[in-house]
């Protein structure tokens, strides 16, 4: 529904999140999101199911992509909520 609504898949922490929840990976991955740039790659290990890592990888991913460091603050802090979380 929110990407269907306009929601930018390449929000800089959806990718890295929907494998707590690997349904939502492929909409994610189909609307455009872009494996590089995020540290999606770097978190799938942690999961149970391989999957996560081969579907990355079969939509770009690099293994070699260095790990990103992470910020104070989202990147995509667009209102007071996401920031006031983010301070928290």
């Amino acid at each position: 529904m929110l990407l269907d609504a306009g929601v930018d898949p390449n929000d800089g922490e959806s990718l890295y999140h929907w494998q707590e929840n690997p349904d939502c990976a492929r909409p994610l991955l189909l609307r455009g999101a872009r494996v590089t740039g995020t540290n999606a790659l770097h978190r799938s290990p942690d999961m149970a199911d391989p999957a996560a890592l081969e579907l990355l990888l079969a939509y770009g991913g690099d293994a070699n992509d260095p790990a990103m460091e992470p910020t104070s603050l989202p990147t995509t802090a667009h209102n007071p909520e996401h920031v006031s979380q983010a301070t928290r």
